[in-house]
């Protein structure tokens, strides 16, 4: 008696997992959602020479309070349309603003207290970025390759501590692309 036909199961450890995706053997989508709100009550923004921060010996530490929210993605699609052709996809989405408030000198050594001071220095943040390749593979002899490469960034930043994910969105996608394209081609000699 026939043994009935086993399903597929990919030799990659994360292939069955929740968040990977096969609509078919040739083709594989896989994504890593993060979203993160974080508040940190004494982050350190640096140290300046001053002569009136006697308890800290001429120096004074200067911390705020930061709010941050960030969201990120990895992103990847992968399509085998052959044995020898494939197509490999991978999109890395970021989007973090902080907003400093509070903002406070140590006020001495070994101890979590602090005096207010104001920063005038410190510049909240939103940061946008966006990383991005393709990559296309021939194999058109045994051992032969051709290899055709595209690597696209988008960065953007402005000094504002406020989250608005559309916008955001929006600003990242309009943003100057750095592009790059290679292309690499291997030819095997048989002796």
């Amino acid at each position: 008696m026939p043994q009935p036909a086993r399903p597929y199961r990919s030799p990659h450890p994360d292939a069955h997992s929740p968040r990977r995706a096969r609509a078919l053997n040739s083709t594989v989508a896989d994504r890593g959602p993060g979203l993160s709100r974080d508040v940190d009550n004494a982050f350190f923004r640096g140290a300046e020479d001053d002569a009136t921060a006697t308890e800290t010996f001429g120096r004074r530490y200067n911390f705020a309070r930061l709010n941050q929210t960030t969201v990120s993605a990895n992103i990847r699609l992968n399509w085998a349309f052959t044995p020898t052709i494939s197509l490999q996809t991978f999109l890395q989405p970021l989007i973090s603003a902080g907003d400093y408030t509070d903002y406070k000198s140590l006020a001495r050594p070994r101890s979590y207290e602090f005096d207010p001071y104001p920063y005038p220095d410190i510049k909240d943040f939103n940061f946008k970025s966006l990383r991005g390749n393709a990559v296309f593979r021939w194999e058109y002899m045994p051992g032969s390759t051709l290899f055709l490469v595209w690597t696209q960034e988008r960065t953007d930043f402005q000094p504002t501590g406020e989250f608005d994910f559309r916008r955001n969105f929006d600003a990242l996608t309009s943003a100057d692309a750095n592009n790059i394209f290679l292309a690499k081609l291997t030819y095997y000699f048989s002796l």
